[in-house]
């Protein structure tokens, strides 16, 4: 939900512009039915001041008659005033049923929403155990509700609450950042050299001892062997092996190793993911006691790869998967609330 914004599902955008045009309607009604009632009473007022003038007694017949269509007049205009008043109540009291609605579909959306980022919090939780993006969830939801400000929210804001600090207290470990460095030991593990085949210094060869005065022919039969010894000596070498000494690997024991490696690493990462800290290790300490037996570290990646194991093998990861169980049932309360009353509101306008 990069996330954190709110979005209205596509059904509630028609249905909430067609209650904000119906409260329009009912605003422009309201505002006619006030000034029709003002100009009754206007014309009322007239009549009322009319009917008590003083009048001579020449037109006494004329003022009688006109009096008695006055107080019909005026009869007729209470009959509308009357009327009038009874259609701008019921406008008041569609307009106030109407804002009701309004201001519950507001607050239906928004639970919607809710809902979807504490499904979205649980998943990265007991799936991918990615702590960051779930208390991002929870926070959103959190600033959703304290936008509505309903004080019968207060509960599930209670629970959300205790959720996000208890996934604070939690450690945090960089779950793909570790993932993507053994993705990348793992590319690299046919490059790196074998121990074994890296060639010893060479030793400086002693001086040979000057031939001695002989006759002509031994001198010649001594060259002789010399000659034919010298490109012998290349193909045989002789070495000290000491407690250290890497081990000597035929190739395909070299491909076996390389592989065997591979199968750990991968090992490791979905451990990683799963929270399965003791196989972690394990896999993990396998290659730091591999690399330096069999690789050469005279290396600068074998090195690398060597010193990353080693700080692998000091974190902690923990096989508890944090669960959202409060504010799940805090927000299933507060949906049964709504559907309860919602109910009660229809069973009392049905005749």
């Amino acid at each position: 939900m990069t996330t954190e914004e709110t979005v209205m599902p596509p059904a509630a955008r028609p249905r909430q512009a067609g209650v904000w045009l119906a409260i329009l309607v009912l605003l422009a009604a309201f505002s006619w039915l006030a000034w029709s009632a003002r100009q009754q009473q206007a014309e009322l007022a007239d009549l009322r001041t009319a009917r008590s003038a003083v009048v001579p007694p020449a037109a006494a017949s004329s003022v009688s008659q006109a009096l008695t269509e006055l107080n019909q007049r005026l009869q007729i205009l209470e009959q509308q005033q009357g009327a009038t008043q009874e259609e701008r109540q019921a406008a008041s009291a569609d307009l106030s049923e109407l804002l009701q609605k309004l201001r519950q579909g507001r607050e239906e959306i928004a639970l919607f929403d809710i809902e979807q980022s504490l499904a979205l919090a649980t998943q990265q939780l007991q799936l991918a155990g990615n702590t960051p993006l779930a208390l991002v969830a929870l926070n959103t939801a959190d600033r959703q509700l304290a936008d509505l400000d309903n004080p019968r929210f207060v509960p599930l804001r209670k629970a959300l609450a205790a959720d996000i600090a208890r996934l604070d207290a939690l450690p945090r470990l960089d779950v793909t950042g570790i993932s993507l460095r053994l993705e990348q030991l793992l590319t690299q593990v046919d490059a790196w050299p074998l121990a074994a085949h890296a060639r010893p210094p060479q030793e400086t060869p002693a001086a040979a001892p000057a031939p001695a005065a002989d006759g002509p022919e031994s001198t010649g039969w001594r060259q002789l062997l010399e000659r034919l010894w010298q490109p012998l000596q290349g193909l045989v070498r002789i070495q000290r092996i000491e407690a250290n000494t890497p081990v000597l690997l035929a190739p395909e024991q070299s491909v076996y190793l390389r592989e065997q490696l591979k199968l750990r690493l991968l090992n490791a990462r979905l451990a990683l993911l799963a929270h399965e800290g003791e196989v972690f290790k394990g896999d993990i300490a396998a290659i730091s006691d591999a690399l330096p037996r069999f690789f050469a570290q005279e290396d600068a990646a074998v090195r690398a790869a060597i010193d990353y194991c080693r700080q692998l093998q000091a974190l902690e990861i923990s096989n508890e998967r944090p669960e959202l169980r409060s504010s799940l049932e805090a927000l299933v309360r507060l949906r049964n609330e709504n559907r309860s009353g919602n109910s009660a509101a229809a069973a009392e306008v049905a005749p």
